[in-house]
């Protein structure tokens, strides 16, 4: 089902990017990393990549919950 299809690619979506975020948290945190810059924008664009992932899930229970009701 292509529903379930989209669902499974923003769990992995939303499962990578707090991955990254996780990644670029331990080289801000890290004492031997002097510029922080990249790390942040890597945090930045990673919370994004989320956050859309998490638009795409909630799309897919939307469309999934309508196609429920229209069959009942």
């Amino acid at each position: 089902m292509v529903i379930g299809s989209a669902a499974s690619s923003s769990l992995a979506g939303i499962q990578n990017g707090l991955q990254n975020m996780d990644m670029a948290a331990t080289q801000i945190a890290s004492p031997r990393n002097d510029d922080k810059t990249e790390p942040l924008l890597e945090m930045q664009q990673a919370a994004r990549d989320t956050e859309a992932n998490v638009r795409a899930l909630e799309t897919a229970n939307e469309v999934q919950g309508t196609l429920l009701d229209v069959k009942v």
